[in-house]
């Protein structure tokens, strides 16, 4: 097993990510806002980090950028914004560019689930209504959270269902 640096490497990004979702996932609790600062600072150094120092491919990046940022982009754009934040969509490419491709369509995945699943607890204990806001930051974070460590095993588990 090696312990060298490059391990200690992936313990610091790794816990820095993890605060960067945690100033997210609150702050949206409370606030419904994601902070655009925040997200362009995690961007910048996932993007140093992963590219750089963990030799992510610019192609994986790219995917996760267009897939996590474009995804949300299509349903604001469609939406007017009223589906979707602006926050959203550059939480989406912070996404794609910390997990890359294919990891951040199990972040997706699981931001949605979890968040249908909340959101249909919450209607049926009349805690909230149809018109309702939810912040879906919380959603987001907590399914990059998940993707980060067991996306890989999800993207997996997923594709042997479909043989």
């Amino acid at each position: 097993m090696n312990l060298g640096w490059e391990n200690s490497l992936y313990l610091v990004r790794d816990f820095l990510f993890i605060i960067i979702l945690i100033i997210i996932f609150v702050y949206d609790a409370l606030y419904k806002i994601i902070l655009s600062g925040i997200i362009w600072f995690g961007a910048i150094i996932g993007f140093i980090i992963n590219y750089f120092f963990f030799h992510y491919s610019l192609s994986s990046l790219l995917w996760g950028v267009l897939i996590g940022g474009g995804f949300f982009l299509l349903q604001f754009l469609v939406s007017k914004g009223k589906w979707i934040g602006g926050g959203d969509v550059r939480m989406g490419v912070m996404m794609g560019i910390w997990l890359g491709f294919p990891n951040i369509l199990a972040a997706l995945f699981l931001a949605y689930i979890l968040g249908a699943l909340v959101a249909v607890i919450l209607l049926l204990s009349k805690k909230k209504e149809m018109n309702s806001e939810i912040p879906f930051g919380t959603f987001l974070s907590l399914g990059t959270f998940i993707s980060l460590f067991y996306g890989g095993i999800i993207i997996r588990w997923y594709v042997g269902m479909l043989k």
